[in-house]
């Protein structure tokens, strides 16, 4: 009987040549970077289909939802009732000043279901990692590098957290992955006219873009890229970007409330903590600088290479460090690992890429080989981190659940009277959103119908935030039954009117 030979030196040898040739070879090296974004984008977005669809998702991705689908013109633009029940805005915009979520528009009438803002949200990394290639293609002659500090900047943890977004599944500063790209590159490129259109839609996803606007412009103002050749003769174009970010926003926070008579209360929230005195002020940001995380964001520490970069973002850091916790009516934790460090991470990545660049060009450089070595180590550990990540979310967040069926959902719908307000379990925003008179659970008080599922059906982490059959329970005595379908009922709160205002 033949046996098999045995390993040899020169066998070995052989094969350890043969793969490394193989590991070598332009068509590997070239497509690892695109594959491991396609692999990332690809688990992204089945985590959030995923919890979209077993409930995990109940937070502000069904308030944009209720905006998008009743937005009637010309007289309702992003109209929503629970903040004309709770602030007397009766728009999305009168929120944040967020004009650019106009566009969203369009896209949700396309669907007309959140699911697609979900999706959204997974996807548009991509268009942050086509800025950082082109450009690395541009500067560099090729798109290897841009590759690399794309897989560095979407496998980081930090960002995965706020990618997936866990209970939230879409917020608006997602549009920031857009905007914020396309305006940093096409200014790089010294394509300004380009530039100007995405900061002025970069402005207008929310007041704190001018943050990064006016801190960006001034530093190149002053400095300039000072690095000579294409990376340099910034510093007129930087300085139209600080004022007409700095004319954003002293136009969004200071005049537009004044004018329509609705109160801005975040900015009036951030303007307040400063009177605390600047003891108090740099003791809370201090604490809240660590508590919230945001020295995470080291992670990305080749940006201080790139100073604009690095100070663009320290404004925002500082702001949110700033705030107190549940100074405003709801949970303010701004934690480094929410949607909050989009345009933070968006920054640090670009400013990542021209410090390696710069360092690529300066051969004499004795710190360019540590950088590189040390740049080489975190990307290759990266992406087990990161998938590790994404591990770790799905296993705190997936739970077994016994969803609500369509049926029962659609008969709760006929039940209500849609001309008034209506509250419902965490269970059923999937088919209420589009009420036109919705409110969010805890403004069951004031709501005229009340839409709640079994107890039986709760779960983590919907059950613990579901207030709805607490209510129900609670109240009984004042509420009368509609009917029931499944395990569904409707009652409505003979206490409330129709609508509260």
């Amino acid at each position: 009987m033949a046996t098999t030979p045995p390993i040899t030196a020169t066998r070995r040898a052989h094969w350890y040549g043969f793969t490394v040739k193989l590991a070598a070879h332009p068509l590997i090296r070239n497509a690892a970077g695109p594959a491991l974004i396609v692999l990332w984008l690809a688990i992204v977005l089945a985590i959030k289909v995923a919890f979209y669809h077993r409930g995990i998702v109940i937070e502000d991705l069904f308030l944009y939802a209720n905006a998008l689908v009743n937005t009637h013109l010309p007289d309702q633009l992003l109209y929503i009732a629970d903040y004309q029940l709770e602030r007397g805005a009766t728009t999305l915009m009168l929120d944040h000043f967020e004009p650019s979520s106009v566009l969203l528009i369009p896209f949700f009438r396309l669907f007309e279901t959140p699911l697609c803002l979900v999706v959204l949200q997974a996807l548009v990394p991509a268009v942050l990692v086509g800025a950082i290639v082109v450009l690395a293609r541009h500067l560099t002659g090729g798109t290897r590098l841009g590759w690399a500090v794309a897989v560095f900047t979407l496998y980081n943890p930090l960002f995965i957290d706020a990618a997936i977004d866990s209970v939230y599944g879409f917020h608006h500063d997602a549009q920031y992955l857009i905007y914020a790209p396309l305006f940093i590159a096409c200014f790089l490129l010294r394509r300004f006219a380009w530039a100007m259109l995405f900061l002025i839609l970069f402005l207008g996803v929310k007041e704190d873009a001018a943050f990064f606007g006016m801190a960006f412009g001034a530093t190149l103002a002053l400095f300039d890229l000072p690095w000579g050749g294409t990376l340099s003769g910034f510093r007129l174009p930087g300085l139209i970007v600080a004022a007409v970010s700095a004319l954003y926003f002293v136009g969004a926070v200071l005049v537009l409330p004044h004018l329509i008579a609705s109160p801005n209360i975040y900015a009036d929230a951030g303007f307040s903590e400063l009177h605390q005195g600047p003891t108090q002020i740099l003791a809370t940001i201090g604490h809240n600088f660590f508590a919230r995380k945001w020295y995470n964001l080291v992670y990305f520490f080749y940006a201080f290479g790139s100073p604009a970069f690095v100070l663009a973002g320290l404004p925002d850091i500082v702001m949110f460090s700033m705030m107190h916790k549940g100074h405003l009516d709801f949970n303010f934790t701004a934690k480094a690992n929410l949607y909050y460090n989009f345009t933070i991470v968006t920054f640090l990545a670009f400013g990542v890429l021209l410090t390696l660049i710069r360092l690529r060009n300066a051969q004499a450089n004795h710190w360019r080989r540590l950088v590189a070595a040390a740049f080489a180590l975190q990307l290759i550990l990266c992406v087990p981190f990161g998938l590790w990540q994404m591990h770790q979310i799905w296993a705190r967040r997936i739970i077994s659940s016994q969803p609500v069926s369509a049926a029962d959902a659609e008969a709760a719908w006929r039940m209500v009277d849609l001309s008034c307000s209506v509250t419902v379990s965490n269970g059923l925003l999937h088919r209420f959103f589009g009420a036109p008179y919705w409110f969010q659970s805890y403004h069951i008080g004031v709501a005229r119908f009340i839409v709640a599922t079994d107890s039986s059906l709760l779960n983590q982490p919907r059950g613990s935030q579901d207030r709805i059959p607490a209510f129900v329970a609670a109240r009984a005595g004042q509420l009368d039954l509609i009917g029931r379908s499944g395990p569904v009922t409707v009652w409505r709160d003979r206490n409330a009117p129709c609508l509260p205002w």
